[in-house]
């Protein structure tokens, strides 16, 4: 799996359909835009390198992150957490909510 594949799997195994490209995916939710901190599970993070939409992944609630790098893991954007990956942090871009969209 790559990572937008894995958000729309979870989202077809649920019954919706949204665009496989995590760039469309983005351009899907864009105007779901949220505050990290509010995020609930299953929100998307987006993340760019070079202002383009490079990655996606499921929020765990907050800054903690589910998503796909060769292979399916949790981490966090959270600087405290054990599982932060500095990485992801550097090219966060916005947290969107799945509940707006589909409500």
């Amino acid at each position: 799996f790559v990572c937008s594949g894995l958000v729309q799997a979870v989202f077809n195994c649920i019954g919706l359909k949204i665009p496989r490209d995590s760039k469309e995916q983005y351009d899907f939710f864009k105007n779901r835009i949220i505050n990290i901190k509010n995020s609930k599970f299953g929100d998307l993070h987006f993340f760019s390198e070079k202002n383009k939409i490079c990655h996606v992944g499921f929020s765990t609630g907050g800054k903690g992150i589910i998503h796909c790098q060769g292979y399916v893991k949790k981490e966090s954007l959270d600087k405290n957490d054990g599982n932060y990956n500095k990485n992801l942090l550097y090219k966060y871009l916005s947290t969107h909510s799945i509940r707006s969209k589909f409500n």
